[in-house]
């Protein structure tokens, strides 16, 4: 019994140190990039963040829009076309078009380029969702859930 029990403990004492060695060798490093104003970002408030198809970072800030390619920013206001108030949600469709919810201001499209307002309403959006046969749901904080049933179209009658 005494030889099963050093045999044990010698086991143990070889496995403690493999693993204090082999974790502590090959600790991982991390490297941290902090993008700000200072480096192009439209507002250094950013509430929702999301990437399209060709890699491009969208950033929701207080102030409008930020596109992201890794290396240069390019904002978008009221100015470009943007519904009033700051983006709080992004979404990306199936079909690649970007949706952008508003505090108090409505959603607003990306299509092809093209930026129009496609819903305006005083409510802050708070989530988007597609479902299976291609409609777009819209909820939001005071005005419910709102069905855009085909988002591609500038008609709003289309809205339920």
């Amino acid at each position: 019994m005494k030889i099963f029990k050093l045999y044990l403990a010698g086991k143990m004492l070889i496995l403690s140190a493999f693993l204090f060695f082999n974790l502590g060798g090959k600790a991982q490093q991390y490297h941290f990039d902090n993008y700000s104003v200072k480096e192009g970002l439209a507002q250094s408030s950013v509430y929702a963040v999301e990437q399209d198809a060709d890699g491009f970072l969208w950033m929701g800030t207080a102030s409008g829009l930020s596109r992201f390619n890794g290396k240069n920013f390019v904002n978008y206001t009221t100015e470009n076309g943007l519904a009033d108030g700051a983006v709080k949600v992004i979404h990306i469709d199936s079909a690649g078009v970007i949706w952008l919810g508003h505090v108090d201001g409505g959603v607003t499209r990306i299509k092809n380029g093209e930026i129009d307002i496609a819903l305006s309403m005083s409510a802050d959006i708070t989530s988007f969702e597609e479902d299976d046969k291609g409609s777009l749901w819209v909820s939001s904080f005071g005005q419910g859930v709102i069905k855009i049933e085909n988002p591609y179209e500038k008609d709003k009658s289309k809205l339920k």
